[in-house]
């Protein structure tokens, strides 16, 4: 099951993209609050 596999792996990388984003976003608001001292 090749496509199957894909459809894995998609969602897998979909999750870590998640993640990374959320990292992002709280490393944004921490730069913010920096920016306001």
């Amino acid at each position: 099951d090749e496509a199957n596999e894909i459809i894995q792996t998609i969602k897998y990388l979909s999750e870590d993209f998640t993640e990374l984003a959320d990292i992002l976003s709280s490393y944004l608001k921490i730069s913010k609050r920096f920016d306001k001292l």
